[in-house]
């Protein structure tokens, strides 16, 4: 703890190094073990008079005296003195504000390395998360307190448990597989080394009295002990409050230095016009820092801090874009989800906003839109639009019917056969999806999700959305200057979260799904003609009697539940079948 620099001069204390019997004063030098040559030349710690080296220890607090300690033997060999404790430990511990007494149990540069150390006390880790028991004297990491703090002895006396620290700690992943019970999250666990100290001191004494007045005396301790240690908790909680406080105002000076170094780069117009960039800037990691911002690291951040800003100018140049993009082409819109929820189009698959708005006859609306000025025929043109609606559906249908029948000319069963679009709603054409392993009829393939996502975003997006390729992880888009936002990106914006939206799990059929960086339409499509099934479903219809022509929406009215009698697996091979009363097939 620094102290003040407006209050008034403290009387010092005056430091006396002469031993309890009042000799001479020694000095450092003396403390270095003997037997041992002194090394030639000036040695600080040695040759400076102990006059000076007590007003330098008077500037520090005990967490400088305590790494002061670790740096030399033969310095670590006088603070660890007891007259070193009363000259300088005790005066280091005053200055702390509001810190509790140093507790008879423990010497001073314990207390203090119980209390300002951030190291584990066992294994010395400073990398790691520490647990301070005040009621054992000790920190230690998460490993070492499980190595130390475990269930109570079996020959430890049980008169002695309520003068033993104990705290509850999560249990370990090897010990929720033990117990079985993953609702049972902490266990009661002892300081062990505790525990055994005060066995053996009990089996040491002789006869009731004596025994009945030790733990007495143990009992009083015990409370003393749980006292200090509640004020020592309290202490540190308050500090750690402060500290916290303190570093918020550290990064919101660090995020106004930052924000004003931009401005002089020229960035000053886009900040004044954004006053709401600076909280996001708050949580820029290299932004978050609890730490002053210097010359130096400004080298090393204005990289980050320009890509940044950059991507924050796209971002808002994007947004405006496809704001004035959905407000203008909205009409448009609006008969699109009519035309494609009337009667004639129930039951068939359609295609997605985005996709229309797309398409050539479309994308002129969007860039008509960016346009900063109304055109006296912007009527004319959206209605113009909307006419072209049925076509362009029309159009979209028999595109993705075409891609259908491409994938079934590359199965083994039409080889060398001319197939039309009459095939596609048959019982027998079963597509199977590659990333959910869905077994799709015409039907179904379509809205699928996998392949609307495909259809629209491409790859990418289906891999994030496969369950079993969740370590897959999407490409991170890199920041792009504002002018190379294309119309197409625009679009993207407009409908994907200015519009109506759809969630991924529950796609709308006139929505987009959330974008993706993906390439629409790229690589091979994610469904595949099963030739399995398509055989097994012929056996079916034969064994049924009815016509292997027939539709899949006959077959899913029907649902006939059928057994199968010579495999076990449904969709491997061909087999017998009879109408019996069984599973379903649908």
């Amino acid at each position: 703890m620094t102290l003040k620099k407006d209050s008034p001069p403290s009387k010092r204390t005056k430091f006396d190094y002469s031993d309890e019997g009042g000799n001479a004063h020694e000095s450092i030098e003396s403390s270095e073990p003997k037997g041992k040559q002194r090394a030639a030349g000036f040695h600080f710690f040695k040759d400076i008079p102990l006059d000076i080296m007590g007003e330098i220890f008077h500037l520090l607090e005990p967490l400088d005296l305590l790494q002061l300690s670790w740096t030399d033997k033969l310095l670590r060999g006088f603070l660890m003195r007891r007259s070193s404790s009363i000259a300088v430990w005790k005066d280091a511990l005053a200055r702390v504000d509001d810190l509790p007494p140093c507790p008879e149990d423990l010497t001073e540069p314990q207390y203090a390395n119980l209390m300002f150390s951030n190291h584990c006390h066992r294994c010395l880790r400073n990398d790691v998360d520490l647990y301070t028991y005040m009621e054992a004297r000790t920190q230690l990491c998460e490993e070492c307190s499980q190595a130390e703090w475990n269930d109570l002895p079996e020959d430890v006396d049980d008169s002695l448990a309520e003068l033993i620290p104990a705290t509850c700690q999560r249990l370990t992943d090897k010990e929720r597989s033990e117990y079985g019970d993953w609702k049972r999250l902490v266990r009661t666990r002892f300081h062990v080394k505790t525990a055994l100290q005060l066995n053996r001191e009990l089996k040491t004494i002789r006869g009731k009295k004596k025994r009945d007045a030790w733990l007495e005396q143990k009992h009083t301790a015990w409370k003393t002990l749980e006292t200090h240690a509640a004020r020592c908790e309290s202490y540190v909680g308050i500090q750690a409050r402060k500290k916290r406080e303190e570093d918020v105002l550290v990064r919101n000076r660090r995020a106004h230095q930052i924000w004003e170094r931009l401005s002089d780069l020229g960035w000053k117009d886009e900040l004044e016009a954004t006053p709401h960039w600076f909280n996001s800037l708050r949580y820029v990691p290299w932004a978050q820092k609890a730490q002053e911002l210097n010359d130096g690291e400004w080298v090393e951040v204005q990289k980050d801090a320009l890509a940044w800003i950059r991507e924050k100018k796209r971002a808002a140049t994007l947004r405006s874009g496809a704001g004035r993009i959905f407000q203008f082409i909205e009409p448009v819109y609006g008969a699109f989800r009519a035309h494609i929820t009337s009667e004639i189009f129930q039951g068939v698959s359609k295609p997605t906003f985005v996709e229309l708005a797309l398409a050539p006859d479309f994308l002129p609306l969007s860039q008509r839109a960016l346009l900063d000025q109304h055109l006296p025929d912007d009527q004319e043109v959206i209605d113009n639009a909307i006419s072209k609606i049925p076509d362009a559906v029309a159009e979209w249908q028999e595109t993705s019917d075409n891609g259908l029948l491409n994938i079934i000319s590359e199965s083994p069963a039409y080889s060398g056969q001319v197939i039309t679009q009459e095939i596609l709603p048959y019982a027998s054409t079963l597509f199977h999806c590659l990333e959910c392993g869905t077994l799709l009829t015409y039907r179904n393939v379509l809205p699928h999700r996998c392949y609307r996502a495909w259809r629209v975003f491409g790859p990418s997006k289906i891999a994030g959305g496969n369950s079993r390729n969740k370590k897959k992880a999407a490409p991170v888009p890199q920041p792009i200057d504002s002018d190379e936002i294309s119309v197409e990106e625009m679009v993207w914006e407009a409908f994907s979260t200015l519009g109506p939206g759809a969630s991924w799990y529950n796609p709308s059929l006139w929505t987009p799904l959330p974008r993706s960086t993906g390439p629409k339409g790229s690589g091979p499509w994610p469904v595949k003609f099963h030739t399995a099934a398509h055989y097994h479903m012929l056996s079916l219809l034969d064994a049924l009697g009815m016509e292997r022509t027939t539709t899949s929406v006959t077959m899913s009215n029907l649902n006939p539940n059928v057994k199968c009698l010579y495999t076990t697996g449904i969709l491997v091979g061909t087999c017998s079948l009879t109408p019996q009363k069984g599973r379903a097939w649908m």
